[in-house]
């Protein structure tokens, strides 16, 4: 790993923290005891935690995927001295993993009684994959606007272990729910709302099926998770990958034939792994200027760990660095991967031409891979990108809030700037 300069002197806990809902501060000042059931000195009793996802759900079958068990152990023993969970962090926290706990036992209660789901073939599916805040949003909604694709919209993260309804993904009860969830959120946490805006029939991330095999980076944002993300960098994730397939299966059991339309920053460092699971899927690979990245990225995380937890100004150095670090490792996964994966099957475009000519790059992209392109889908990718640039906020972030200097942050990811560099 690179060595990373942080001047903590100059660090602004003003830009860094999120501004949050007076009632969430109260509650996090500890005025109102959350979890005594699950929660001690710190640590959460995830035994039972899974015992009560059992009870809820009347199943007790977790799939076998390995080391399932360890990881949840690790991801119950969060670092508690450079951010502390709160207690709305905890009562968070706690339903993050019970939510997933529950998924992951109606996905092997669905598979038990449907053998024949894990036969269904999922043809050609378009993953978009990049670092954080590369335009992956962005691009995802303009290519989920072709009539014969299938969207990840936020909602299907509740529906996991279920078969989705042809006749009403737009007025599921599960998305009418998710979009409360949501709107609650964005109360509470006013700059999640600028900085990911969504709603639960908006195309999004496929985070919530990564969450359900338990080997994802991802339930970082919302702890300190240290010994967690280390040990998951030794795993191989193929099994993890093999899951995640079983899931889109499952989702789209009893709906016509159309390619899934997916993204997420957390595919980067698995690519391998994920053409193992998708042998003939397509890659877009989004790259942008690193200092940008770094600067929205850490922005991002410190807005979304500061919601629930009590980061400590003298470990935050600290903290910053190790997310540095797991940005660079992600990357150093994805150039090892990407000299082993054919050309045809994965397209880099760069941030700023997503940005410039949007239409020429979907346009692109459906030639390149072969989806098929009609006057329209020209016709709605234009409306779609006439809609994404009116009104939307700025969001501002920058290097010098963490203390951090340019040059070193451009000089730590230079070989990734080859691999994003035109032709």
């Amino acid at each position: 790993m690179p060595e990373w300069y942080i001047d903590s002197t100059r660090m602004r806990l003003d830009e860094i923290l999120p501004q949050l809902h007076p009632s969430v501060k109260l509650i996090s000042l500890g005025l109102r005891p959350t979890n005594r059931r699950h929660w001690r000195r710190g640590e959460l009793d995830v035994n039972r935690l899974a015992a009560d996802a059992e009870h809820k759900t009347g199943l007790v079958e977790w799939g076998n995927v390995e080391e399932f068990r360890e990881a949840l152990t690790l991801l119950g023993t969060p670092r508690q001295d450079r951010a502390a969970l709160t207690a709305v962090g905890k009562a968070a926290y706690r339903e993050i993993l019970y939510g997933r706990l529950v998924a992951r036992l109606r996905v092997q209660g669905f598979l038990n009684e449907n053998l024949g789901v894990a036969l269904r073939p999922i043809t050609r599916p378009l993953f978009i994959v990049g670092l954080p805040r590369t335009g992956t949003s962005f691009l995802q909604s303009l290519l989920s606007l072709a009539p014969d694709c299938r969207p990840m919209l936020a909602w299907y993260g509740d529906a996991a272990g279920t078969a989705l309804d042809p006749a009403h993904l737009q007025d599921d009860a599960r998305a009418k729910q998710a979009d409360r969830r949501l709107r609650h959120l964005y109360r509470l946490v006013p700059d999640l709302a600028v900085i990911h805006p969504t709603a639960a029939c908006r195309p999004d991330e496929d985070l919530p099926l990564l969450m359900n095999t338990f080997m994802t980076d991802a339930f970082g944002l919302f702890a300190d998770c240290d010994a967690y993300s280390l040990w998951l960098r030794d795993r191989d994730m193929a099994q993890a990958y093999r899951y995640y397939r079983l899931q889109l299966q499952i989702l789209q059991h009893g709906l016509p034939e159309a390619h899934w339309v997916l993204r997420s920053p957390a595919h980067l460092p698995n690519l391998s792994a994920l053409l193992a699971a998708f042998p003939d899927a397509n890659i877009v690979h989004l790259h942008r200027d690193p200092v940008a990245v770094v600067s929205s990225t850490l922005s991002m995380r410190y807005k979304c760990l500061g919601a629930l937890n009590q980061l400590v100004p003298e470990r935050l150095a600290e903290l910053v660095k190790a997310s540095l670090d797991t940005l660079h490792w992600s990357t150093t996964q994805a150039i090892i991967a990407r000299g082993q994966i054919p050309a045809a099957q994965c397209l880099d475009i760069r941030y700023d031409d997503l940005v410039d000519e949007p239409l020429n790059v979907v346009h692109h992209i459906h030639d390149c891979f072969g989806y098929g392109w009609s006057a329209e889908v020209e016709e709605v990718v234009n409306r779609g990108v006439r809609v994404s640039r009116a009104g939307r906020p700025q969001y501002r972030h920058s290097l010098a809030a963490f203390g951090l200097d340019r040059g070193n942050v451009t000089e730590a990811f230079s070989a990734y700037g080859l691999l994003a560099s035109p032709g």
